[in-house]
């Protein structure tokens, strides 16, 4: 359910949408499953059916395309999400890559079916979005999930440092989000904030106050 400060800042969405639509797209965001009965209460309504009027209403715009589930990764054996920047040195390597990958996918989706899952290391890779970005550096990003950090690995330098030899590869594995699925991440920034203190004070291994002991006993 939103709160009261979500609910304003829904309002903020698209000038293309009403109050009580963007609510409903919002509500929709946070919570896929969420029933019209539930969507009554932000919508302040009476009844379901008229909250279910402004859901059918987004949908027969195309603006609600489809519900999908939000997977726990992890749970299922794939704890390590990364990335992988494919950077070619000029326009026509980056269509080199992108014209490799295109038939791959193709190739594999008719043998395999559209869930692009590829063994790797001792586990396996799953990858969720492939995407070409253009602009002041193009290049190819590959994000997806993995068994392992080392299965990642794997996984970067089979299917795409060896296969795209011309190319500079940027392998990362990434460790937290800020943002996450259009929400900002509440729990992740308040585990940070625990890091950024000014008043922590990091313990000086004992090694370095014997070398520099004016150093590590200077006034603060």
């Amino acid at each position: 359910m939103l709160t009261d400060e979500e609910i304003k800042n829904a309002r903020k969405i698209s000038p293309e949408l009403n109050e009580r639509k963007s609510i409903v797209l919002a509500s929709i965001l946070k919570n896929g499953r969420i029933s019209d009965s539930e969507l009554m209460v932000p919508l302040k309504l009476k009844s379901a059916n008229s909250a279910s009027y402004y859901r059918k209403d987004l949908e027969s715009q195309g603006i609600i395309k489809g519900y999908t589930a939000i997977i726990d990764w992890k749970k299922l054996g794939y704890p390590t999400e990364f990335l992988v920047l494919i950077e070619g040195e000029d326009m026509d390597a980056n269509f080199n890559v992108e014209k490799e990958i295109i038939a791959s996918l193709e190739d594999y989706e008719k043998k395999n079916g559209d869930i692009f899952i590829l063994p790797s290391g001792n586990g396996r890779a799953i990858i969720s979005n492939i995407m070409t970005c253009f602009g002041e550096r193009p290049m190819t990003i590959i994000v997806g999930h993995a068994t392992s950090e080392h299965d990642a690995i794997i996984y970067s330098q089979y299917y795409v440092s060896d296969k795209f030899t011309d190319t500079k590869i940027t392998f990362l594995l990434i460790k937290g989000k800020g943002v996450h699925d259009f929400f900002i991440d509440k729990d992740y920034i308040n585990f940070m904030k625990g890091s950024f203190k000014e008043d922590k004070e990091l313990e000086l291994p004992a090694e370095f106050k014997k070398r520099f002991p004016s150093l590590s006993s200077r006034k603060k």
